[in-house]
């Protein structure tokens, strides 16, 4: 790194021994310098790298800041062990391990998975709820009355997570003093001034106002609020007059201010009338904390919020601890620091020394709120560091964005609550641009104004497609240039992917919330729930209507004549549609079988695996190269990390709630370099650069729920309730509520001009701005851009015009500009070779590709051993007769033979393998899984430190998904170790030849653990159960080369449709043998 002069200043070695605070603004290089100074600190000052620590935020930006400083260290020859570059959660892991005894802890505990976090603290909260109930019935059902949130153990857990955050203690929440009457007393005093006023009425409309005012005011006097207060809410709520006759200047302002008033005193004297009831909710916080501590105890885990705890309690009360890491650390660096909450900020200054603190940030771009973040924080050191005269720097100069667009989100930002005033300079070298790289677009129109600024957008990003040059080479745009950043109100987000999609722009949706809100999720979602409860109306018709089954609108009608869709499935006809739709008919009839089947399934099978019956059963293909395909995927990831008891109903209650709360999970990884437009949110964006930003729907606000509990630092525990007065149907919230609302207010508004301020400095070399509006009015964010960039002079419908905007240090910038009022039919702006173009009509294509795009391992496995077996099975689905079982394949220590017939049998062994419950097990199926858990190979997956069992794969070979499922795979240490088991009718003298026949499953499985792992399996094995044999297959040399073959074989053949006979000995283990098989006509050879 060649540093320059600005950033020599932040990293000046000289200046070691002091606290250091550096601003860094958007672009200014500050990851670069964090490394350059970590590496000069080793080179020159002598310190080893386990002498400093570096903290970050997230796995993913540690993992990034230690291979930047790897890549320094690697080309001076110098190693980098051990060096502690930690989240601050793994850092406090790490110390709270290394200190167990002393904090109080299971040495071995483990860390609570966050998903499972949230599940055990929604039965703890509920428990402690259940509890109470129990001790104080009267009073809980009281308490009941007066909420209005659906779920109380929800708003418990949610306000937990908010306190914990902040540091307090949940036994000090009760303690906060009672309010006082300021605001009631000064509605009376301000009252009595009123009535004292001399200026008579002049008109009718006048005099009775004074007169509805004064009985107001007599009303009011003749209350006691601390012995009334719900009579005194009641005669508040409806005062009895309106400010619309002014008698006089004095008059009218006494009013307004007394008006003013009525917030505050109808809040406190909610506090008079709901205090039992708040003293509960602080019973409950405690129980359910105590409750929930209990339940960590007994599994031997910590949730992140623990981590910390434990770690300021070690450093507070164990100085030989504190002085221990004081001492094994010279230096602190700590990134990113205007996201730190109170508990982080507390824990790093106990854990540091003076002088030694490297923090760097910009209170500007502190725009995670919704985590607890304190912009204080960050504000409080920088002035102390500055105000001490210590290590205070700030990097202002940006290499990232031309001289414009930094010029625009100055005069944009400027004076917005939140985002301090800073000069942006621009560096970087860019060839010069003769047209305007600042530019709004906006859509006016009565009825749809969305829709048209969303056609706008694309016909604009067609046309810089076409004609933008970017980057110091003047290169031509590509798609993957453009990205789409919106404010939050992720619904916009498919109004604009479908205007791309009419355009013909490729794009991804890359969003980092609402997951659980993506269609192929919540059809599956609904599955599930469907399974669990079939009276479930809601989930039902959502299936019913969704792509898995397909019905009409009028046969959902039709059915829910019967009372409800569960009862018109039932009532069926197999006869004859009657008065359904013939198609809908058979798609009714199949998915009620279907449903049956899977709810007999579905105790014995993990839901992901459940759901690859549903899918397969309705034939749904799943195309790995799609992002439908991804999210199914990470959705079958996220079923698997439930614990495998959980019943179905639970796991659905638990996913719904964490799709209604907007659970931030990122969407399933599509590849970076595919060329399309990223859409994505402005909260996402955050560390990323694009060369093309498009900030879209700057009339849409943010989404804002009030909280029914709400906790803030400096005011407590605050709370919503049921109008006691019953005069609204709103809640109403107590004083702390108010003031805590009052308070997240100017939060959101500072924050929300950070966030702008954050999308606007992603953008590199070009900026689109766009709204949209029924009536010419700019809202929300659009209110903010248009008089900074002089939207108004706009003439509507013309062509685009550039005026002359000026930044607040009056430097000129241009800007482009378009005002549309109506669709566009055509793609005006675009190049011909963008546009879209007239249809071509081509000749029909060849016959060809007649094959099944999808196939599964034991098909392709079943193929290779007899095609003609396969046709039979998988293409007639002939019905094989029962084959007679063997005397001799049974061990002298096998029970009788099962119940069940092999496949049946076969799952029940996998099942129980996999840790399912198994109700009434065979206990054949039993024996053999107690065998495989007792064997070598049983008791080394046992001990592994990862192991997968059940494992789902899809492969995309010579363009034909393969799908199968690895019994069990497990990396002990020795090596990547495939299992497959078998509970095949073998002997253990048939097991070498039979495991021939498996060779090619077992590869193809090697092959899909390969991708999975990006490592070759360094051994696979065959358990026959029955005989209790295992064998170790080869893997070969080219286990994808085969595969490709096998594939080719059974696509010719599915082509050409002919599957012949492979007839030998095996052929009389077939249960077509002698039967709709030509094989036996001639004597085989007798199995030795």
């Amino acid at each position: 790194m060649n540093p320059s002069a600005e950033q020599e200043l932040a990293i000046d070695l000289q200046r070691l021994g002091q606290d250091a605070c550096i601003v860094a603004g958007p672009g200014s290089g500050k990851t670069a310098v964090v490394v350059e100074r970590y590496t000069r600190l080793v080179l020159q000052s002598g310190l080893m790298p386990s002498q400093i620590l570096a903290i970050t935020f997230t796995e993913k930006a540690a993992a990034s800041m230690k291979k930047r400083i790897a890549d320094e260290f690697a080309e001076r020859d110098l190693p980098l062990d051990d060096a502690p570059i930690h989240t601050i959660d793994g850092f406090c892991a790490r110390l709270v391990k290394e200190n167990a005894v002393l904090a109080g802890v299971d040495p071995d505990f483990t860390v609570l998975d966050e998903r499972l976090g949230a599940i055990e603290r929604s039965r703890c909260a509920a428990q402690a709820l259940d509890e109470l109930l129990l001790e104080r019935r009267e009073l809980m059902l009281e308490l009941a009355r007066t909420r209005t949130e659906p779920s109380l153990a929800t708003c418990l857990v949610d306000v937990y997570e908010t306190i914990r955050s902040s540091g307090a203690a949940l036994d000090s929440l009760s303690d906060i003093a009672e309010p006082g009457l300021s605001a009631w007393n000064g509605i009376l005093t301000l009252l009595g001034k009123y009535k004292l006023a001399s200026v008579a009425a002049r008109s009718e409309p006048q005099r009775r106002q004074r007169e509805q005012v004064l009985a107001f005011f007599e009303k009011l006097r003749g209350i006691d609020p601390l012995a009334q207060p719900v009579e005194a809410l009641r005669v508040l709520a409806d005062p009895g007059f309106k400010l619309n006759a002014r008698i006089s200047d004095s008059c009218h302002e006494i009013l307004q201010q007394a008006r003013e008033l009525l917030p505050e005193a109808q809040a406190v004297l909610v506090s008079l009338w709901s205090r039992p009831y708040r003293l509960l909710l602080c019973d409950a916080l405690l129980r359910f904390d105590q409750v929930y501590a209990a339940r960590k105890r007994v599994l031997g885990v910590l949730d992140f919020a623990d981590l910390i705890a434990h770690a300021v309690r070690l450093l507070e009360e164990y100085p030989r601890v504190r002085e221990r890491i004081a001492q094994q650390y010279e230096q602190v660096f700590m990134d990113e620091f205007q996201d730190t909450n109170q508990v982080q900020e507390k824990f790093l200054r106990l854990l540091r020394n003076s002088g030694n603190f490297y923090a760097v940030g910009d209170v500007n771009q502190s725009i995670f709120g919704f985590r607890h973040a304190l912009p204080e924080v960050f504000l409080r050191h920088r002035d102390a560091v500055h105000e001490s005269g210590q290590h205070h720097c700030e990097l202002t100069d940006n290499w990232r964005s031309r001289a414009a667009i930094l010029r625009a989100a100055e005069c944009i930002t400027a004076g917005q609550p939140g985002v301090e005033p800073r000069r942006l300079i621009p560096r970087r070298e860019l060839p010069p641009r003769n047209e305007p790289c600042v530019e709004t677009l906006v859509a006016q129109h009565e009825e749809n104004a969305p829709e048209i600024e969303a056609q706008l957008v694309a016909a604009r990003i067609l046309e810089l497609h076409a004609t933008l040059r970017l980057g110091p080479e003047s290169r031509p745009a590509r798609f993957q240039d453009f990205a789409i950043l919106f404010r939050g109100a992720e619904s916009h987000m498919p109004r604009f992917a479908a205007a791309l999609d009419r355009a013909g722009i490729p794009h991804l949706l890359t969003r980092r919330a609402k997951f659980f809100e993506e269609r192929d999720v919540t059809d599956l979602l609904c599955v599930l729930e469907t399974i669990a409860n079939p009276r479930d109306e809601i989930a039902t018709a959502a299936v019913l209507r969704g792509p898995l089954v397909g019905v009409s609108d009028e046969t959902l009608l039709a059915l829910h004549q019967s009372g409800s869709l569960a009862a018109g499935l039932d009532a069926l006809r197999a006869d004859g549609p009657g008065a359904l739709d013939h198609g809908d008919w058979g798609s009714l009839l199949t998915f009620r079988q279907n449903l049956s089947a899977w709810r007999l399934a579905q105790p014995h099978l993990a839901p992901d695996r459940l759901l690859l019956r549903v899918l397969d059963a309705c034939g749904q293909v799943l195309d790995p190269r799609t992002r439908s395909t991804a999210n199914i995927e990470k959705f079958f990831s996220v079923l698997r990390s439930y614990p495998a008891n959980l019943p179905l109903r639970e796991l659905c209650d638990h996913l719904r709630r964490m799709q209604q709360t907007n659970a931030r999970e990122m969407d399933a990884p599509v590849d970076d370099e595919l060329d399309a437009v990223r859409l994505l949110t402005a909260h996402a964006s955050k560390g990323l650069e694009f060369p093309v930003v498009i900030l879209p729907a700057l009339d849409a606000g943010m989404e804002q729920r009030g909280a029914p509990l709400t906790f803030h630092p400096e005011h407590g525990l605050g709370a919503s309730w049921n109008d006691p007065a019953g005069s609204s149907l709103k809640a109403c919230p107590d004083y702390i509520g108010w003031r805590n609302a009052q308070a997240a207010s100017k939060r959101d508004k500072e924050e929300s001009g950070r966030l702008l301020y954050v999308a606007l400095t992603r953008a590199e070399e070009h900026l689109v701005l766009s709204w949209s509006s029924k009536d010419g009015k700019h809202r929300e964010w659009a209110g903010i851009v248009a008089p900074a960039l002089a939207c108004d002079q706009l003439i509507p419908d013309a062509p685009p015009q550039i005026r002359e905007c000026q930044s607040p240090a009056g430097e000129p910038f241009p800007v482009r500009g378009e005002w549309i009022t109506q669709p566009r039919t055509t793609w005006a702006g675009a190049s011909a070779a963008a546009a879209p173009a007239d249809p071509e009509f081509l000749p029909p294509p060849e016959p060809g590709g007649r094959y099944d795009a999808t196939a599964s391992v034991t098909s392709l496995t079943q193929f290779a051993a007899c095609p003609r077996k396969y046709y039979l099975a998988r293409y007639l689905e002939v019905e094989s007769a029962p084959r007679p079982v063997r005397l001799s394949s049974l061990e002298d220590d096998d029970p009788p033979e099962p119940r069940l017939d092999a496949g049946e049998l076969g799952t029940q062994v996998h099942d129980l393998l996999a840790g399912l419950r198994v109700p009434n097990a065979d206990p054949q199926a039993a024996i053999m899984a107690e065998r495989f858990r007792h064997s070598d190979l049983g008791r080394r997956a046992a001990r592994a430190a990862r192991s997968e069992r059940e494992y789902a794969f899809l492969l995309d070979i010579e363009d034909v998904i393969v799908s199968g499922t690895i019994d069990l795979w497990f990396d002990d240490g020795a090596g990547l170790i495939l299992v497959d088991y078998k509970t095949d009718d073998v002997t253990a003298a048939e097991a070498e030849v039979r495991a021939a026949e498996y060779a090619l499953q077992l590869r193809l499985y090697a092959l899909a653990l390969e991708h999975a792992e990006q490592r070759r399996p360094t051994a696979a094995y065959l358990h026959f159960l029955r005989p209790d044999v295992v064998i170790e297959i080869s893997l070969g040399d080219d286990p994808a080369a085969e595969a490709a073959r096998a594939v080719r074989r059974l696509r010719d053949a599915q082509e050409q449709c002919d599957f012949p006979l492979h007839e030998g000995p095996q052929c009389r283990r077939c249960p077509f043998y002698k039967g709709v098989c030509p094989a036996g006509t001639a004597q085989l050879p007798v199995l030795i």
